[in-house]
């Protein structure tokens, strides 16, 4: 009966998968094994605390059971639970010091622990590991901005999980309008869906067919609804399994898929490894390489993706002529600006703000920040509220290096974006982290008038502040190398002249430059999948290519 149940697992049909577990442990309520089993299927359904429930009842039968204490950590992770994440795997690994998923992980949980010692000591010893093992790319990318090591670690990683799959046979493109389906988790209330959603909304329909495909539930929110509208099919896959999806796709005649996941949460990579579609494509939610063979081309632009770097990218660069990144023209105007004691922020003084996920900060830049607090008077840091673990061992770190913990601000998450994106305007500047840029976050900060001072990487995650900088007519707030970053952050606390000017380019370029311009990002879009279809018809294998206007 528990392999039933698997199988229903497999199938995405989790209530049914339950109902035969729940069976099981009527007649053998000690079994470990089933409550191992219906664990993992709550936790595939983002059930966290009956998976939790479940892997220590296993757990309390079977101490020893190695398997079971990994997906323990798995949902303490996704809780936001690392440093008790980090203890299970520790424990893990003093049994067995090689255990591949545990060592991936255990690398992922130091990143969003702000563990600082041990991410040190993982940033030296990854190049060794990752040789023998893959790690997940999404975590490697918070280590890492060597394209050549992210490409090897990525298609080690993708080809575990293609390995078995069977692919259909590749089709040719129809020959009307190019049915173009979006494939992700995060038709929701999530950064990618605000994206998206005006650039679905402008998509020539004389050309295109768009068809939504949503591999993640939503309880009815405005941005849904918004998606489900502005989409001529939409089709919910969450509960289908992969091999049904793809079925799905290739009756549904795709010409383009794309896929907005890549090595993110909720990405279901065996859906294309199966080839439904004439054409793959990763976009946006994933700032790299795939590494994957199924998928044709990456979007990117040629700050992001310049064609120098096609040797570390498996898929085949589609290069839009500005930027990879869409943004809203819908998006509101920046509301009423909050005092500054109503955010916790001091009367007076410079502000310098990251928003940024914690684990994106490395114990280098940090260096640099305090150092700034230290030289700027009156300086504070504003930060995202992660959880209180982090903020503690930052101030911890802080005090350190000989700051005033207090010099550290962490603002707690709003009920609303635009209430966010209006407190932000508070900021004096907003200082990006490397090797991981802010992406979402950084056009944000723009939005609400903030110069970004950013650091360019040697990879595609590392050099989007770049490009979004570049989209806005805005190089002089690039830096090279993070001495350079430290120096033009310095002169720019200290310049309140040189600031205010730099401050009303980007008022006015926001309004003449083709950032936040959907209808011509979209314009640019297509331009790309048609040449992308073009090629397929002619008979051509899939080719790096630029888009001009």
């Amino acid at each position: 009966m528990e392999h039933l149940g698997s199988t229903f697992r497999s199938l995405r049909r989790f209530g049914e998968a339950n109902v035969i577990f729940d069976g099981v442990l009527i007649t053998y309520p000690d079994r470990a094994s089933t409550f191992n089993h219906r664990g993992a299927t709550f936790l595939e359904a983002n059930c966290y605390e009956e998976a939790l429930a479940d892997f220590d009842a296993a757990l309390a039968l079977e101490p020893g059971n190695q398997q079971i204490r990994l997906n323990r950590a798995i949902v303490l992770g996704n809780q936001s639970r690392h440093t008790d994440a980090i203890s299970e795997l520790e424990t893990i690994l003093a049994a067995d010091p090689v255990n591949p998923q545990a060592l991936g992980m255990l690398a992922g949980n130091v990143l969003h622990a702000c563990d600082w010692k041990r991410r040190v000591e993982w940033a030296a010893s990854l190049s060794k590991l990752i040789e023998q093992q893959p790690i997940p790319p999404l975590t490697l990318v918070g280590y890492c901005d060597d394209p050549a090591q992210l490409l090897r670690n990525a298609a080690a990683f993708m080809g575990q999980i293609s390995a078995n799959v069977t692919a259909f046979a590749r089709r040719m493109p129809a020959l009307d309008r190019i049915r173009v389906a979006y494939l992700s988790a995060d038709f929701r209330p999530h950064p990618v869906a605000y994206q998206i959603a005006n650039v679905i909304e402008h998509h020539d329909r004389s050309r295109f067919e768009i068809i939504g495909i949503a591999m993640g539930t939503d309880t009815g929110t405005p941005i849904r609804a918004r998606l489900e509208a502005a989409f001529d099919e939409f089709h919910d896959v969450t509960a289908i399994s992969d091999e049904r999806t793809a079925m799905l796709l290739r009756e549904l005649n795709t010409d383009i898929a794309i896929d907005l996941h890549g090595h993110t949460l909720g990405g279901r990579p065996g859906i294309l490894a199966r080839r439904p579609a004439s054409i793959q494509v990763s976009w946006l939610g994933y700032p790299g390489t795939t590494g994957a063979r199924f998928i044709d081309y990456v979007i990117g632009d040629p700050e992001t993706t310049p064609l120098a770097h096609q040797p570390w990218f498996s898929e085949n660069i589609a290069q839009l002529p500005l930027t990879y990144m869409p943004n809203d023209s819908k998006r509101a105007p920046v509301g009423r600006v909050p005092a500054r004691d109503a955010t916790g922020l001091p009367d007076q003084g410079f502000v310098f703000c990251c928003f940024n996920h914690h684990w994106k900060i490395t114990p280098a830049l940090f260096d640099v920040w305090m150092r700034l607090l230290l030289e700027i008077p009156g300086s504070v840091l504003w930060l995202r509220q992660d959880d209180g673990t982090t903020a503690n061992t930052m101030r911890t770190e802080a005090a350190m290096r000989g700051v005033d913990p207090h010099k550290l601000i962490f603002a707690p998450r709003t009920a609303r974006a635009e209430d966010h994106i209006a407190r932000m305007a508070l900021a004096d500047l907003f200082l990006d982290t490397v090797p991981y840029n802010a992406h979402v976050t950084a056009c944000d900060a723009l939005w609400a008038g903030v110069p970004v001072v950013t650091c360019r990487a040697g990879a595609f995650a590392g050099r989007v502040g770049a490009g979004l900088l570049k989209a806005l007519d805005l190089p002089e707030l690039i830096a090279d190398d993070l001495r350079a970053y430290e120096t033009l952050a310095r002169e720019l606390a200290q310049s309140p002249v040189r600031l205010n000017i730099l401050k009303q380019k980007l008022k006015q370029n926001l309004a003449t430059q083709p950032l936040f311009d959907s209808v011509t990002f979209t314009r640019d879009l297509e331009a790309a999948l048609t040449a992308m279809i073009e090629l397929a018809r002619t008979g051509k294998e899939p080719q790096a290519f630029q888009v001009h206007r």
